[in-house]
């Protein structure tokens, strides 16, 4: 059985290409004799009629001439052939600038579309109907390949095959990314074709093979004419049957609780749409084999695997951490762990400035950083149990809303069920698209009770401090307390507890962060030491 030729990943056709490469390229021929004296008899004909063979005989004057047009038309598309196979480039060394453009007009542009943009220092190429990132070795490679096809003319006027030389594909390369370049301050999505580059809002839009569909209207775009890196793999259809199996999935997920479902539902569409408006995160909890790593898998499909990044929570706060987030729309991490203090602090700065859409300084590896660059992209944590931040005030807890699965399928799961639920993707599309619209005319996410108590809960095991004022004090206008008598009231808990111990002006700080103008600092007159109105302790306390 012969299999069938896929095109290249730089979405050229490999028809296209016969001539292998490293072997000698079979140049076309000069016109031939019989074609050169057919031309000559031709012209002779329609100049003096009376030389046809037979005197005046219209017919055989005729059948001369026509078959004079048929070797010169064979001869001139044996000749457009052999060009369009193996391309006759200027010579390299007076004139690189043209042998780029031809070489991107013959390998690089299929149906007058370009396939190829250097954009911020990297290269994509519409491959399969999205816009993919290429590693510079990726169109190196390509550009060795295709110059190998080309020929060129020598001094003396004779086809010689393209010298391809490591300088000769560098200076190439060069002036196809030049010719093919967009500024950086133009924001993806922009419309690459028109005489300007012109940027598309991308809000509410999604992405699937060959199309950007808006998810309010329904209007949609072609994604060769829009460059919108990556993408979902599969075709959007408006009229997609009813996800059966999905819908029977999260009924065992969430059973009755209707409002955790609708929480679900709007977070797929707001990550499907790319909006970042909310400025919100998701933590998806509960035991091993609860469904979590199904639900974050289908989304991570539905969205498009190239659209998401999936590193460890610690990686976060590394130096190169957020490299492989740009063009990202979904940070889905599994791992939940921090080692220790460096990595909460740096953890927690980041994840604050990409769930608030503030931009980032994002080190890249062998190429310049991107500055304040904007991460449109939101975060989404599976886990057995609840992160652990140290972070004296909510500013994290409160980004996230968080949904609590209980039960486990351990031992009676189905191991293909996400192979089977893929098979629903449009379905579930227009399952998201219901959740998306709803939260647009709402405004906001409607956040269940579930998650209020899950996040205050998790407040309160991340600081230990908060958990102390909740337990031992007392927050009211009228309220005072020394620093010494709250400090003693501290240590007292906290080895209950076996805590660690705290200074007392770390003690002192982290309940002014926590709760800012509700209480009053005084210095003290020496004996007492100073003290905070608006808070007391509370009596008879039972440790």
């Amino acid at each position: 059985m012969t299999r069938k030729k896929k095109p290249d990943a730089a979405g050229s056709d490999p028809e296209k290409k016969t001539a292998p490469v490293g072997k000698p390229i079979k140049k076309p021929r000069k016109k031939g004799r019989k074609a050169a004296a057919a031309k000559e008899t031709a012209d002779k004909l329609r100049a003096d009629p009376s030389l046809v063979p037979g005197g005046d005989d219209a017919a055989a004057r005729e059948k001369i001439l026509a078959d004079a047009a048929a070797l010169l038309e064979a001869e001139d598309k044996a000749k457009s052939d052999a060009d369009e196979r193996n391309p006759v480039l200027p010579s390299i060394r007076t004139n690189p600038l043209g042998c780029a453009v031809i070489l991107k007009a013959r390998f690089f542009t299929k149906n007058g579309l370009p396939q190829v943009v250097y954009y911020c220092q990297n290269w994509y190429c519409y491959y399969e109907e999205l816009w993919a990132l290429r590693m510079d070795d990726d169109m190196d490679g390509f550009v060795h390949n295709r110059l190998s096809l080309c020929r060129t003319v020598d001094s003396e006027g004779d086809l010689q095959d393209f010298v391809v030389s490591r300088a000769n594909v560098s200076e190439v390369m060069y002036h196809i990314s030049d010719i093919s370049k967009v500024p950086s301050h133009i924001e993806a999505p922009f419309f690459h074709l028109r005489p300007k580059p012109e940027a598309m809002d991308a809000s509410g839009k999604m992405v699937t093979l060959g199309q950007i569909t808006d998810m309010l209207t329904g209007e949609q775009w072609s994604n060769q004419e829009v460059f919108m890196p990556n993408g979902a793999d599969w075709r959007f259809n408006a009229k997609a049957k009813e996800p059966k199996l999905w819908h029977k999935f999260l009924g065992q997920l969430f059973g009755d609780r209707r409002d955790e479902l609708d929480l679900l539902q709007e977070w797929f569409g707001y990550v499907l749409s790319g909006d970042t408006w909310a400025q919100k995160g998701l933590i998806l909890i509960g035991p091993k084999r609860a469904g979590k790593g199904v639900t974050g898998r289908v989304l991570k499909s539905l969205l498009g695997k190239s659209m998401v990044t999936s590193p460890a929570l610690r990686a976060i706060g590394d130096r190169f951490g957020l490299e492989d987030a740009v063009d990202k729309r979904l940070c889905l991490m599994n791992d939940a762990r921090l080692s220790n203090r460096q990595d909460i602090m740096a953890v927690i700065e980041n994840l604050l400035r990409i769930i608030a859409g503030d931009p980032v300084n994002i080190d890249r590896k062998n190429k310049p950083a991107l500055s304040a660059h904007e991460l449109k992209m939101r975060v989404m944590l599976i886990s057995n149990s609840m992160p652990q931040f140290s972070d004296d005030s909510d500013a994290i807890t409160s980004r996230f809303l968080i949904l609590k699965l209980s039960e486990s399928f351990y031992g009676r799961e189905d191991t293909k069920l996400a192979d089977k639920l893929e098979k629903e993707l449009p379905g579930i599309a227009l399952w998201a698209i219901e959740g998306y619209k709803r939260l647009m005319k709402r405004g906001r996410f409607e956040e269940p009770k579930s998650s209020k108590d899950a996040r205050d809960e998790w407040y309160t095991e991340n600081n230990p401090v908060a958990e102390f004022l909740e337990d031992c004090c007392v927050v009211a206008r009228g309220q005072k307390v020394t620093m010494p008598e709250l400090a003693s009231a501290y240590e007292t808990w906290r080895e209950s507890r076996k805590l660690n111990a705290m200074p007392n002006h770390v003690l002192s700080r982290k309940i002014a962060a926590m709760l800012g103008a509700q209480i009053k600092r005084f210095s003290g007159d020496g004996k007492s030491g100073r003290r905070l109105e608006g808070l007391g302790l509370k009596k008879n306390q039972a440790f």
